[in-house]
């Protein structure tokens, strides 16, 4: 149904992977148990940043380099909500500098996340390089096959860093949130994106029976 590591059969399982945790020799539950950390601590962090239309529009922005990644990669498939937390990373690591260059008492939650950085970039990577060298490929090829959409990702990461630079360095200095009619809209939208795939899964249960 979400396809995971699988061949794609369904066009939503693009998007539906990202739910789905996990591959064979690995404990599910680690894999998400890490990317609901990362949730908690950069994503949300990240979507005080941009606001929730910016964060939705960033989410979609590594969906689609996501998907010319697997285009590109193919037959090589990923799962898990990672192929676009990544995508995060690049923002918190401009709203870091920025606290680190001005100074001063603002930023403090951003002057304490060099660590999801390092966790993200050199742990996780790390680690999932070691977890392919162990299945016998190569080093080299083990670092690029394991971490190939947290690259994609990344690199949409770089880009929506780029786009909204000066948004982020200001919303680090003045350290406010205010929702904007684009971003309750954002909200909306993003709420109804799980509950269309509860509906799809609910259809695909009833067609079974």
């Amino acid at each position: 149904m979400f396809g995971g590591i699988g061949d794609l059969r369904h066009p939503w399982q693009v998007f539906s992977s990202a739910f789905e945790h996990g591959w064979p020799g690995f404990p599910p539950i680690i894999h998400l148990a890490l990317n609901l950390l990362l949730m908690f601590s950069v994503a949300v962090t990240v979507e005080r940043l941009l606001g929730s239309a910016r964060f939705l529009a960033l989410t979609l922005l590594s969906i689609l380099f996501y998907w010319v990644a697997r285009w590109l990669l193919f037959p090589l498939q990923a799962n898990g909500s990672s192929v676009f937390i990544w995508s995060y990373a690049p923002v918190l690591l401009v709203a870091v500098l920025e606290t680190r260059r001005a100074g001063g008492p603002f930023g403090e939650a951003y002057r304490q996340a060099t660590h999801l950085l390092f966790i993200m970039w050199a742990v996780v990577s790390g680690a999932m390089g070691v977890f392919l060298m162990l299945s016998g490929l190569s080093p080299w090829s083990a670092l690029a096959c394991g971490n190939a959409f947290h690259f994609s990702a990344t690199l949409a990461g770089f880009v929506g860093a780029a786009l909204w630079n000066r948004h982020i360095r200001l919303r680090v200095r003045r350290q406010e949130y205010r929702q904007s009619g684009l971003d309750r809209a954002a909200t909306w939208a993003a709420t109804a994106i799980p509950i269309g795939f509860a509906m799809i899964l609910a259809l695909a249960a009833l067609d079974r029976l």
